[in-house]
């Protein structure tokens, strides 16, 4: 390490035509130094033996009332250099002579700048090697992330979208199958403890324009709806020939999985869902148990808005396509119909009747039969296959399942207002 001694020699003196001022003069090696006075930086890349000229006042940094200075000699890649400098000093004729001692280089710093042409090599072989450490780091944090992904998949069979990734999400559970989409456990591929559900509709399965339609129409409604008996949409995405939905991912069980008893608070919340949906204009098209979802907690959230129409748009079906579930169609729905809210309210009044009873009131072998029952046949009355219901209660499901719309209560809000009065003496069947 190469070592450089200082000798400073300050010569002071009064200027005689101007005793505000007075006169430094520093002899230091190597030279390109720079001198700090007090707090304040005076001189940079000085040369040896050059005058300084220090007043006293707002002029410079002498002040009459301060009785010593602190004096600082810096130069990049060597050790700061210390003294100080005395109001006596500063007035004594003779000049001062202060030893500073050794000016010493710091590492490699000072060979650097001794040697200019070195820094540009040895600044490339630094950020080559940063970027090698950082892309071994990256590619280890990836295949720690790899594995933490593969661990939460389940056997996929013959499912090949588990362990995809799209975009930024990583698919790793079917969670389950619809007539037009499959639902998938998914997580967020830098942050696998947010999970999601996401579903698919596939281009490639033979989706056309209309399905297309279905889907924009799907991510239109349920873009602008918030409330907590249905199920959240975070985003849609395209990818891959994918069209998808990302969703809140729920805890616990569809009702076709298992019917809880019936409460007062699960009709509540059906009625506070539904009357939101219905006062969006928003007719749902498809209620039936898979789409009333339990979750663990006790909320009770409306699920699948895929077939769902806004009130008085145009269909999205071709001419004579019928979508739905037949269990559960209302007979203008079967026949094609424009449908009002009251196709809803039918609906769930199969569903409620199912639940209460624990069979269908209409069903048949065929499509066709099924159909035709919804048409003409009318229900037999809940009390009739279950001695704890009421006839009430029969007056309120049977006028739900009228065959004509007019001929059912004014609002979905009402009925199950109406049904919620005749619960106390319900039980599970």
């Amino acid at each position: 390490m190469k070592t450089w001694w200082l000798a400073l020699l300050v010569t002071l003196a009064a200027a005689a035509q101007s005793p505000e001022e007075v006169e430094l003069m520093v002899h230091t090696r190597p030279e390109g130094a720079e001198i700090c006075w007090g707090r304040k930086r005076f001189v940079s890349d000085f040369k040896s033996g050059e005058p300084i000229r220090l007043a006293y006042g707002p002029e410079g940094p002498l002040y009459r009332q301060v009785t010593q200075y602190p004096l600082t000699v810096r130069k990049a890649g060597f050790r700061e250099l210390k003294a100080v400098v005395t109001a006596e000093q500063l007035r004594g004729a003779q000049p001062v002579l202060i030893e500073l001692g050794e000016l010493e280089a710091v590492n490699l710093s000072g060979w650097l700048q001794l040697h200019p042409w070195v820094s540009p090599c040895a600044g490339l072989a630094l950020a080559l090697t940063a970027a090698g450490l950082y892309s071994r780091g990256r590619e280890k944090r990836y295949r720690l992330q790899l594995q933490r992904l593969r661990a939460l998949e389940r056997p996929r069979g013959e499912d090949t979208n588990i362990g995809r990734s799209l975009g930024r999400y990583h698919v790793v559970e079917l969670l389950g199958v619809g007539g037009m989409a499959r639902v998938y456990r998914a997580v967020l591929v830098h942050d696998p403890e947010q999970q999601v559900a996401l579903k698919l509709l596939s281009l490639r399965a033979g989706l056309n324009r209309e399905a297309r339609l279905r889907y924009h129409a799907e991510v239109r409604i349920q873009a602008r709806l918030r409330h907590l008996n249905l199920a959240l949409l975070y985003e849609p995405f395209e990818l891959e020939g994918e069209l998808g939905l990302v969703m809140e991912l729920l805890r616990g069980r569809n009702l076709r999985q298992g019917f809880p008893v019936l409460t007062a608070q699960l009709l509540d919340q059906i009625s506070s869902g539904m009357s939101y949906l219905h006062e969006q204009k928003i007719i749902h098209r498809d209620l039936k148990p898979e789409n009333l979802f339990l979750t663990d907690s006790g909320i009770l959230k409306i699920m699948d808005l895929g077939i769902s129409v806004q009130a008085g748009q145009e269909r999205l079906t071709t001419e004579g396509a019928v979508l739905g579930t037949l269990a559960y169609m209302s007979p203008e729905q079967i026949q094609g119909q424009p449908l009002g809210f009251a196709s809803d309210q039918y609906s769930l009044g199969i569903i409620l009747y199912e639940w209460l009873v624990g069979e269908l009131p209409f069903q048949d072998e065929t499509p066709r039969g099924l159909a035709m029952q919804h048409l003409q046949v009318d229900p037999v009355p809940p009390s009739y296959l279950k001695s704890n219901l009421s006839p009430e209660l029969d007056l309120v499901l049977l006028r739900m399942l009228a065959k004509q719309p007019g001929q059912r209560y004014p609002s979905l809000l009402e009925a199950l207002a109406d049904l919620r009065s005749k619960l106390p003496a319900v039980e599970h069947p």
